[in-house]
């Protein structure tokens, strides 16, 4: 039930505002300021209406659906403030900068208290130029209220620095300023995108590291020598700056250019005079004279620029040019003596040359000779080989046939101390026979009963013969006691 009350409690709003009102669509790229023709009266001063008085609106109406009213309003459209972000880099010289520079707007208020006394940068509520710039981006600003400059970025190149010179503050009591003061900041801008207001600073680039000037052609140096000829010196400066020095460069001579031509360019050709004065043209034509005049015009350079926050690698004399008038007969005067050491040079290389000749010969001679003495030793080497050789196998012939001979004597020798042997066995063998039979009878009691014994061993053993028991059992007795005690037959 509550739910439909406010349902049409909120169709009955609807209507009333639809009657009394209209609805306006607001695209995306512009905004609206309402002008409304009946209300209350702007106070003194106000210049800009609010809700429910007559006059230009303050608010404006941004993109999307909004209801106005129907009657007693104009409505203007406005397309909105665009502030680029620039495009995509390319090379211009040296450096890398965008194609199109980033943008930023300075707003001036038309509205606001106004400034203070001495001011001329303002703040948020106050009219004037303001202070804050609009970065790239859209903005919907009411432009009876504010009008806007567009400026190119702060873009400081790669190899440069940016010196910052604040146009809004105290003046600095010092060479150079703080942040909040007037006048040459300390601290310089580094490579990059910087959103500045061009109104409150100005910056000057200012390229770092080493370079080169060079003092050639009509910019070439001219001097008097010592014996007074005009000499005309071509040079190249090789000169830098380091990037905290650059504030006191711009604090003091300006602009990079101005370094170059009230500084630099100044100071080389005074040393480079100074320096040139105290040599004569015959020792400008002569070498050493050159390096010692290059090693006195460095240091002296880089002593001088230093003391203005500059430094120097190298002053490099490219050419000294003295007048012919002098030039030609110093020239002629080398020349001639050229030619005379040339000739000197030349006869002295024929003689290495003859020299150089002969013993070459004498060197192939000694060559030819050595070859033939090595061929002979060679030779004589080879026959005295030959001759150890067959020497060496006569020898071995005969060593042979020796030892032959010495084995031939051994087997003899051997042979007849084998048969020696074996007829001194044959005799021990015998001795031992004989002495194990005169045991033998011994044991048996005699020479008969041994015959009987003999005689026994040669009947058969099958054969039954009557014997006497005691005869018999004397002699099987006899013949035990024999066979233990007869001593073993040696072999």
């Amino acid at each position: 039930m509550n739910r439909a009350i406010s349902a049409l409690a909120l169709a009955a709003v609807a209507c009333a505002l639809q009657a009394c009102g209209k609805a306006v669509d607001v695209g995306p790229d512009e905004f609206l300021v309402v002008i409304a023709h009946d209300g209350d009266e702007l106070a003194p001063g106000q210049m800009l209406a609010r809700e429910g008085q007559k006059g230009v609106r303050e608010n404006v109406l941004g993109p999307g659906r909004h209801v106005v009213d129907r009657f007693g309003v104009t409505i203007e459209r406005h397309p909105m403030l665009e502030i680029l972000p620039g495009s995509p880099s390319v090379k211009n010289g040296d450096s890398v900068v965008p194609a199109q520079l980033p943008q930023v707007g300075v707003v001036t208020a038309l509205v606001g208290e106004p400034l203070p006394l001495g001011s001329f940068l303002a703040g948020e509520g106050q009219r004037g130029v303001r202070r804050r710039v609009l970065t790239p981006g859209r903005y919907a600003l009411n432009p009876y209220a504010y009008t806007v400059e567009v400026h190119d970025a702060v873009v400081v190149p790669t190899g440069s620095v940016g010196v910052v010179t604040h146009l809004d503050g105290v003046l600095s009591s010092d060479e150079l300023a703080d942040p909040d003061q007037r006048g040459v900041q300390r601290e310089v801008l580094h490579a990059g995108v910087h959103f500045l207001n061009p109104l409150e600073y100005s910056v000057n680039h200012i390229r770092i590291g080493w370079r080169e000037l060079s003092f050639t052609g009509k910019h070439a140096i001219q001097f008097p020598s010592s014996d007074s000829n005009t000499i005309t010196a071509e040079m190249s400066l090789i000169w830098g700056l380091l990037p905290e020095d650059a504030p006191y460069l711009v604090k003091r001579y300006g602009s990079e250019k101005d370094v170059i031509e009230r500084v630099i360019k100044p100071q080389v050709e005074s040393i480079v005079r100074l320096k040139g004065s105290n040599l004569s043209s015959r020792q400008f034509m002569e070498g050493d004279a050159r390096v010692v005049f290059q090693d006195e015009v460095t240091v002296e350079l880089k002593a001088a620029l230093e003391k203005k926050k500059l430094r120097v690698l190298l002053a490099l004399v490219r050419g000294l040019e003295v007048p012919e008038a002098v030039r030609k007969p110093f020239q002629l005067a080398r020349l001639a003596e050229e030619e005379v050491l040339t000739n000197v040079e030349l006869e002295a290389t024929a003689r290495v040359n003859a020299r150089f000749n002969t013993l070459k010969g004498e060197v192939a001679i000694a060559v030819a000779e050595t070859k033939a003495e090595i061929q002979r030793q060679v030779a004589e080497e080879e026959q005295r080989g030959t001759a150890a050789v067959e020497t060496l196998e006569a020898r071995t012939k005969l060593e042979a046939m020796r030892r032959d001979d010495a084995s031939r004597e051994q087997r003899m020798l051997a042979s007849t101390m084998v048969g020696e042997a074996e007829v001194e066995a044959q005799a021990l063998l015998g001795e031992a026979d004989a002495e194990g039979e005169r045991r033998l009878v011994d044991a048996l009691g005699g020479a008969g009963a041994y015959r009987v014994w003999k005689l026994a061993k040669l009947i058969p053993s099958g054969l039954a013969i009557d014997l006497r028991a005691k005869e018999l059992r004397s002699a099987s007795e006899s013949i035990g006691q024999v066979a233990t005690t007869a001593p073993a037959a040696k072999p």
